[in-house]
């Protein structure tokens, strides 16, 4: 709302026809609000949120060890190691869903399997 006075005031300063102003200002907040739900939708597929301590310590291990690989990537400049980091990418992007679905000690057999596999990712981009 704020942000639609604003911006008439603006408009009005620079000129510009009141009878094209006040219709802006009145759509404003509902094109704040209809963006708002748009970006909450689009949120929801490119974010995936993970709660609890024991899973936050968890996706914050394999966050680091997929930063390592992202540094051996921009050091080294190979495929082999861009490859690695897209599937450590992977790794974690599916550890955090499982997070999301299940608590560490129900997926505890998984998240293992995961960061083994993270593990194996940096040793081989470190050879």
């Amino acid at each position: 709302m704020v942000l639609g006075l604003l911006g008439g005031l603006f408009a009005s300063r620079a000129s510009v026809a009141v009878d094209v102003v006040l219709p802006v200002v009145a759509l404003v907040p509902l094109l704040i609000e209809r963006l708002e739900d748009a970006l909450e939708t689009q949120e929801a597929v490119h974010v995936r949120r993970i709660q609890g301590e024991a899973a936050c310590r968890y996706a914050r291990r394999l966050g680091a060890l997929q930063d390592h690989l992202v540094v051996l990537v921009l050091h080294g400049h190979r495929y082999d190691l861009r490859r690695a980091a897209e599937v450590g990418h992977g790794l974690l992007w599916d550890t955090a869903g499982l997070l999301q679905l299940q608590d560490t000690r129900t997926a505890s057999a998984a998240l293992i399997n995961r960061e083994t596999l993270m593990l194996r990712l940096v040793d081989q981009a470190r050879a």
